[in-house]
């Protein structure tokens, strides 16, 4: 289309579109000329040039360099009938269907209801032969939907009624769009509980309004749920106010776990029977929100389980933590520590450490050293008994934290398995590589050097630091000294 010739660039549009209209004429001049009207050509390069560029991606369905139809499709786009109209004419003659493609007029229905095209879906309609896309294809009714165009779903809805039957009622509540919900109940479509729920989840209040007066399927427990759960205190005051049927045992869990405490403030006090469970004060306590625990233990019943400071602690909430502590009685899990130091939680580690007495495990080094938490595992180190095992060390290696590794090896060298050096080697960094040459007792530097030559000339060369060439390879994998390793030059 951008080589398009044209014929009588001098023309007037008005002309043009005189001749063009005229069969007789048109047929006379398309006969013998090959090149396109001087109004299409103009128009063609007046309007694509912003499509080229991709306006949209909707806009791509429809509109691009090459495709079959973009004449058409491209006037519907503009909204532009007398140019389309010119095109419909023009497609009638061989010459222009043969050797055009982007002339057909394919997709067009589906086009025109896409940019939500009214007249031109009528002016269509009235011209071309039904086809079978139109009931296999394009759903023509979810263009309108999408656009909330209440005057396309009725000339849609008279004309493919089919169409209006593939409708989910309930799935338009989620949209915001009041228009389409009047519409659906003008039109009968069927609506369940859902309905209510998905625009509660939404925030759509106008629409559980509506739905409230004018039908009769209710809602359930799952409205206000969701609207706790998005914080929206003007659709739980009106589900509280006029629909019995959304009481819920789960809406204030849901809205102490989101933290929208004047909602948890609001179901407290306004229906103070209402139950919640322990899953309230656990998640509250899970995202940090001491405010809402504070509130949950003073003014209700339900308490809470270990969950609450296992998960506080994992989140690193030591203010939590540290009034459940003292004013509650159901304690914590091992986890807690655990999770505390994988996520790198020194002071609450230090907290557990001093105020609990939960068994702890070796998890919890084997945790803070894979996650490089220097800190938490000198801690550990200088302040409990329990120790770690291998899988500290080989955590530290893998994740690159060289100052863990040395650490690890200069005061846990029981960690310090046969094969860790060739590992280092292999698959470690080089600051860890150099540290548990210089930190360990165990492996062979010439057997280490073969194994590194997968990594590069770089990673051989840095063995080769430390490597005495004229020792043999070494009689054992672990020695008393690692600064006496036959194979090691020099002390480091």
């Amino acid at each position: 289309m951008s080589t398009m010739s044209t014929t009588n660039d001098a023309r007037e549009p008005g002309a043009a579109i005189q001749v063009l209209v005229d069969p007789t004429l048109l047929r006379c001049i398309t006969e013998c000329a090959t090149g396109w009207p001087w109004l299409v050509q103009r128009f063609y390069e007046q309007t694509m040039p912003a499509y080229a560029a991709g306006r949209t991606w909707r806009d791509r369905s429809y509109i691009k360099p090459g495709i079959v139809g973009l004449l058409p499709h491209l006037a519907i786009a503009e909204n532009d009938l007398r140019v389309l109209k010119m095109l419909y004419a023009m497609h009638k003659f061989a010459y222009y269907r043969d050797h055009h493609p982007q002339l057909s007029f394919v997709r067009v229905m589906q086009c025109a209801a896409f940019y939500g095209r009214v007249e031109v879906l009528q002016w269509l309609h009235e011209r071309l032969p039904r086809h079978p896309e139109w009931d296999l294809g394009t759903n023509m009714m979810k263009d309108a939907i999408r656009l909330r165009d209440a005057h396309l779903m009725d000339w849609v809805h008279a004309h493919f009624p089919h169409m209006t039957r593939k409708i989910n009622a309930n799935l338009q509540a989620k949209s915001g769009s009041l228009e389409v919900i009047k519409w659906c109940h003008k039109h009968k479509l069927k609506f369940t509980k859902l309905a209510m729920a998905q625009a509660a989840r939404f925030g759509h209040l106008e629409i559980i309004r509506f739905l409230h007066e004018n039908r009769t399927e209710g809602c359930d427990n799952y409205a206000m749920d969701n609207a706790a759960r998005s914080g929206n205190l003007e659709i739980i005051r009106f589900l509280h106010e006029n629909r019995p049927d959304s009481a819920s045992t789960n809406a204030m869990d849901c809205a102490a776990e989101k933290r929208h405490f004047d909602v948890v403030q609001y179901l407290h006090k306004n229906n103070p029977v209402q139950q919640c469970t322990t899953i309230a004060m656990d998640h509250a306590a899970a995202a940090g929100h001491l405010d809402i625990v504070r509130m949950l233990h003073e003014e209700r019943q339900e308490g809470c389980t270990t969950n609450a400071i296992d998960e506080a602690a994992w989140g690193g909430h030591l203010d939590v933590i540290q009034f459940l502590h003292e004013h509650r009685t159901e304690g914590c899990t091992p986890q807690a520590m655990e999770w505390a130091a994988f996520h790198g939680h020194l002071e609450v580690v230090r907290f557990l450490h001093e105020n609990r007495s939960e068994l702890v495990t070796v998890k919890v080094m084997d945790n803070a050293a894979g996650q490089g938490h220097l800190d938490i595992v000198q801690f550990l180190h200088e302040n409990r008994s329990e120790g770690c095992t291998k899988r500290a060390l080989h955590g530290a290696f893998v994740g690159g934290h060289d100052k863990v590794v040395k650490y690890l090896c200069v005061n846990r060298p029981e960690l310090c398995y046969d094969d860790l050096l060739n590992d280092a080697a292999a698959h470690g960094s080089d600051a860890v590589l150099r540290v548990v040459i210089e930190h360990s007792s165990v492996g062979c530097l010439l057997e280490a050097r073969e194994r590194a030559a997968t990594k590069g000339a770089d990673r051989v060369d840095l063995l080769s630091e430390y490597v005495n060439e004229d020792a043999e390879l070494c009689s054992r994998a672990r020695h008393a000294d690692p600064a006496r390793r036959p194979c090691q030059r020099r002390r480091f």
